[in-house]
């Protein structure tokens, strides 16, 4: 409730990342009309699709902008790089 945004970790080894992102930001729709969103999406080792373009096609489909970023939820530089997109994005918008 008092968190500054919403980071959304998506797995590219799932059947269905498209509907597991969907769900989540259904599910924080209220949240997001005021705060920014990052999505990191793993596993991109085991299954490089679909790619960061299709993701960010998904989101801009939903009238959303969310950045879109490939990360290792092992490695912490990225999970880091992660927060300060949206560390970031949310001084930038507010």
């Amino acid at each position: 409730r008092n968190a500054m945004g919403l980071s959304i970790l998506v797995s590219n080894k799932t059947s269905k990342p498209f509907s597991e992102l969907g769900y989540y930001l259904d599910a924080n729709a209220h949240y997001l009309a005021q705060h920014q969103a990052v999505i990191g999406v793993t596993h991109n080792d085991l299954n490089a699709m679909p790619s960061l373009n299709e993701y960010k096609r998904f989101i801009l489909a939903r009238g959303e902008s969310w950045q879109v970023m490939k990360v290792d939820a092992r490695k912490p530089d990225d999970m880091l790089r992660l927060v300060k997109t949206l560390l970031d994005m949310t001084l930038e918008h507010g």
